[in-house]
């Protein structure tokens, strides 16, 4: 007959979910836990017993652990018992009980207690429970939790019964230390507790007494803590002074600490803004990104907590030994054009012979010096970046850097982008309502308008811009932000409004001629606004300008105001002759309506529109003025033309390189192109593209052409092109009636369309049971792509949305009629890869003869419908 051995263990880690953790090499396990230690809170002098138990296959020992170290058997504190007894199974049950009397003194008594079992196949350990002595009850009072103001008095009780308190004394303990009350005079003790005069920040913490009688023992009272606040007051180790450096960014600490946590707000001494948006406020601190030399000053930082306010004045130096004499700023470039960023740097100290000048092309950490070329951009001598003959890849973001390497050594730097367009004559879109600047308060909620009309499709996106934002938040992204939103009439919505949210925001209204942009600074402080102001209140728009005079370089307008009176204007002009694809202000703070409008290009075309203004913002625009043309300039002597026979004999001479053709939907696809030689003399290019089957290319017998009047074009968006079907192409240049040669012809493929055709030969077949089976045939051609199945809706009642909608590669499908009823139509479509394709008319029971089948031979065998219908 076998034994189960069980032995009591508090188990450290929860392996009963843990598959094999006493899996051993034969099969055994080394024991499961069926008992552990228990966490108790137990009286002073009480008996403790704590127990564990275990069952096992072999017999098992345990070794008992108070506070890490193992208690021998013969300690006279402990004492330990062990049980055996049969379990349900071959196994034995070992029960080892741990006893003692709790004592506070010795301290040993209390703390940690955990069993190791352990026998040939392993070992593991419980965790631990915790004993504790309540001694509350020999006390009248005892210490509790104060919050006390910095300098004020902390009393703790301490007050034994009446029956202990003859004869006793009380030490106290500070986080565990015990306090010596004669090394400090603002503390004293007696029997009926502790005082501390002009409490202090170091005197935070946890508290507890212990009381001693000679013949009765020790009594520990449970514990109380002192929390210290204070009103904001200044950090003695806090900076007032900070330096920081043009083009750098700088943080600027509010030193100002309290409890609780200080609240801060920065202003400038002196009725100056902080710029909004080259500075944020955040966790008490003032960051100021791509600092100027304007931005030296005093700086006051204003704390508050629930116990007072305090303010502090930190002042910052800017020393300055280099500026922009010409800031580069972002530039629009045209396909085939020369752009030029001007980066004009000046010494403060008037010598100029030393300052070196760096072009960085960001995406690809390229530098480029003063008076050297990298492809086709150069920077001159005096720092201006040129850009020759700008294709695409030009686009992107550079920085311009500027060094003086003295015994003051600094640097300055600025960075823009340079958008790349390629010319086009279409309007780019008008922001019909713009953002406007107006100051937020914390928590409130920020609401930007932006909407824009154009002849095309217009997109709007949001760009936040701060010079000091990547400083202050380390890189956080706003676009992860929930707070921020955008509404589908494109305004832009900020809750909870915080100081970091303090910036510009860019409204970008985007159509293919080009972009157009309104900006909004928005201005975080405390007396700001709770909401937005509705933009209602924006002034109306004005009557259409009228075209008054119109010379070589200037045009007049003027325009009728109409009841909405505002009292100034703005004028914004576009001309997509000039490469500038926006609408810009050629005129601002216009307090009549009439202006005339200078330095334009001869021979040009221009368009205008007028807009109010008002405390709110900028309102809407007028109506796009006729387009009108400049005065052409006459040429101060006889200009000859190229004779034709050379221009005959130099188009031959280009040579266009066709490079590919890249399908973007089912029916269109850009054709791209490079010219090798003798560019000058093309004024534009045919291109040329047909279906081709993958026989001759020199056979094919017609073209589709498209003719393209720009020189500067290096690409061509087809469209109306079939689906799934095979391409080739070519470029042919051309000066004026003169055409080139052909390039190489490039091929590509369209992708697969939905399909246009509609199934044939619907039938609708009952069945019984309320079931119906509807059958078709397909499409009689798939030029669209490949079917791979079929969508079967199913209308039900008056309903114009399908109630189902059934997905088969068959050519029939059955389904069951709602409540056996006939008030049903269906539709089918035929399915390729691209998706569902035209659905065919709807059909019923109602509208065309139903073949009723009962014999559940034909039901389960449709084929002979089809047959039947042969």
């Amino acid at each position: 007959m076998s034994f189960t051995r069980v032995t009591t263990v508090h188990l450290w880690l929860l392996f009963a979910n843990i598959s094999g953790l006493f899996q051993t090499v034969s099969g055994a396990k080394s024991g499961d836990l069926m008992s552990w230690p228990k966490d108790q809170t137990v009286k002073l002098g009480s008996k403790v017993s704590l127990e564990c138990s275990v069952d096992s296959k072999v017999e098992t020992n345990v070794d008992w652990l108070h506070n890490g170290n193992k208690i021998a058997d013969w300690e006279d504190e402990w004492h330990q018992t062990s049980l055996t007894g049969q379990g349900l199974s071959v196994n034995t049950i070992s029960v080892h009980v741990l006893t003692f009397s709790a004592m506070v003194e010795p301290v040993k008594t209390t703390g940690l207690y955990s069993c190791r079992v352990w026998n040939s196949l392993g070992s593991w350990s419980s965790k631990n429970a915790t004993i504790s002595i309540s001694t509350n009850e020999n006390f009248v009072k005892v210490p509790e939790d104060k919050t006390i103001l910095w300098g004020e008095i902390a009393t703790l009780s301490c007050e034994l019964k009446t029956t202990f308190q003859r004869g006793s004394s009380t030490k106290w303990y500070h986080n565990e230390r015990l306090i010596d009350i004669s090394s400090d005079s603002r503390i004293s003790s007696d029997q009926f507790g502790l005082q501390i005069t002009n409490t202090e920040p170091r005197d935070e913490g946890s508290y507890y007494c212990v009381a001693s009688k000679p013949g009765t023992g020790n009594f520990t009272s449970s514990n109380g803590s002192i929390k210290v606040v204070y009103p904001p007051r200044v950090d003695s180790n806090g900076l007032t002074k900070m330096t920081g450096f043009v083009s750098q960014s700088v943080e600027l600490s509010c030193p100002m600490i309290g409890v609780p946590q200080v609240l801060c707000y920065w202003s400038r001494v002196g009725n100056q803004d902080i710029p909004a948006t080259r500075a944020i406020q955040t966790d008490n601190r003032l960051v100021i990104g791509h600092v100027q030399s304007s931005d030296e000053g005093e700086y006051l930082c204003q704390c508050s907590n629930k116990y007072g306010e305090n303010r502090v004045i930190v002042k910052l130096e800017v020393p300055t030994f280099l500026e922009f004499a010409s800031k580069p700023v972002d530039t629009v470039a045209l396909v085939g054009h020369k752009a030029e960023v001007p980066c004009l740097v000046k010494s403060t100290a008037g010598n100029e012979q030393g300052v070196v000048i760096v072009w960085e092309i960001k995406e690809q950490m390229q530098l480029i010096f003063q008076e050297e070329k990298l492809g086709n951009k150069e920077v001159l001598k005096n720092g201006t970046l040129l850009i020759h003959n700008v294709t695409n890849d030009d686009r992107g973001y550079y920085i311009c850097k500027a060094l003086q390497p003295t015994a003051n050594a600094q640097q300055i730097h600025e960075t823009v982008f340079i958008e790349v367009r390629s010319h086009s004559n279409m309007r780019p879109p008008i922001i019909t309502i713009a953002p406007f600047n107006h100051t937020m308060r914390p928590g409130g909620k920020l609401r930007l308008p932006c909407a824009a009309s154009s002849e095309s499709a217009v997109t709007i996106t949001w760009r936040f811009q701060n010079a000091a934002w990547a400083a202050a938040l380390a890189g956080n992204i706003r676009s992860t932000d929930q707070r921020i939103s955008t509404e589908e009439n494109g305004a832009l919505t900020v809750s909870d409004v915080r100081y970091e949210d303090n910036g510009l925001y860019k409204c970008i209204a985007s159509t293919a001629a080009g972009t157009t942009e309104r900006y909004a600074v928005i201005t975080v402080k405390k007396d700001g606004l709770e909401k937005s102001p509705d933009p209602s209140l924006l002034p109306l728009a004005v009557a259409k300008p009228v075209i008054t005079r119109i010379t070589e370089d200037a045009i007049s307008l003027k325009w009728d105001p109409g009841e909405n009176v505002s009292p100034e204007y703005v004028v914004e002009m576009y001309s997509y002759e000039t490469h500038v694809f926006a609408w810009t202000p050629v005129g601002t703070g216009i307090y009549s309506n009439v202006l005339t409008v200078g330095s334009l290009a001869p021979n040009q075309d221009y368009e205008f529109l007028v807009r109010g203004v008002n405390k709110l913002g900028v309102g809407l625009p007028s109506p796009v003025s006729s387009r009108v043309r400049t005065v052409e300039r006459k040429p101060d002597a006889d200009l000859t033309g190229v004779r034709d026979a050379d221009i005959e004999s130099q188009i031959d001479l280009v040579e266009v390189e066709a490079l590919e053709g890249t399908a973007i939907n089912s029916t269109a696809a850009w054709i791209q192109w490079n010219v090798l030689y003798n560019s000058y003399f093309v004024k534009g290019f045919i291109i040329k593209y047909t279906e081709h089957d993958g026989g001759n290319i020199h056979k094919v017998p017609n073209y589709n052409s498209v003719k393209v009047n720009d020189p500067y074009t290096r690409s061509l968006l087809v469209t109306g092109l079939k689906p799934w079907s095979s391409y080739m192409a070519s470029v042919q240049p051309f000066y004026d009636s003169v055409l080139g040669i052909d390039s190489q012809h490039i091929f590509f493929t369209t992708p697969e369309g939905t399909p246009q055709d509609v199934v044939s030969k619907v039938k609708l077949h009952q069945m019984t049971g309320g079931r119906y089976m509807v059958t078709w045939q397909a499409p009689a051609k798939q030029r669209e792509g490949q079917i791979i199945g079929y969508s079967v809706s199913l209308y039900f009642g008056e309903s114009e949305v399908p109630l189902q909608t059934l997905n088969t590669t068959d050519t029939q499908c059955t389904f069951t009629a709602v409540d056996n009823d006939e008030d049903f139509r269906v539709s089918i479509a035929a399915r390729t890869r691209a998706g569902v394709g035209v659905f065919s008319p709807l059909i019923s029971p109602k509208d065309m003869a139903v073949e009723k089948e009962s014999s559940s031979w034909i039901i389960e065998h449709p084929w002979v419908l089809a047959i039947l219908e042969l």
